[in-house]
């Protein structure tokens, strides 16, 4: 990483600033609800890997039903995200995302 890139939010956003005190607060939501679809994706993979290597035929089947749950879960969450971020952008994603085609 190049070195005059900004290390911190701190050095992008103002916190005094008079205009856009609330960008600080948009990239730090922006940033969390990135770390949840991380999140949600990580468990769905996780789920993923148990249903194909389980310990018992038991654990093979709750992990199978796990795993169907947190994949609505992960598509309502990109469906959300997609729509958030395009707020942010201006663009007409929110539209064309109605159609859960994810």
């Amino acid at each position: 990483m190049p070195e005059n890139n900004p290390q911190r939010l701190s050095e992008i956003v103002s916190a005094f600033a008079s205009e856009g005190a609330n960008d600080a607060k948009w990239i730090l939501t922006e940033h969390q609800l990135a770390q949840a679809k991380m999140s949600v994706q990580i468990a769905h993979a996780t789920l993923d890997e148990i249903a194909t290597v389980p310990e018992n035929d038991n654990e093979a089947e709750i992990a199978t039903d796990c795993r169907k749950i947190v994949r609505g879960m992960l598509l309502d969450v990109l469906e959300h995200y997609t729509i958030f971020l395009s707020y942010l952008s201006g663009t007409n994603v929110s539209v064309r995302m109605g159609k859960k085609e994810l």
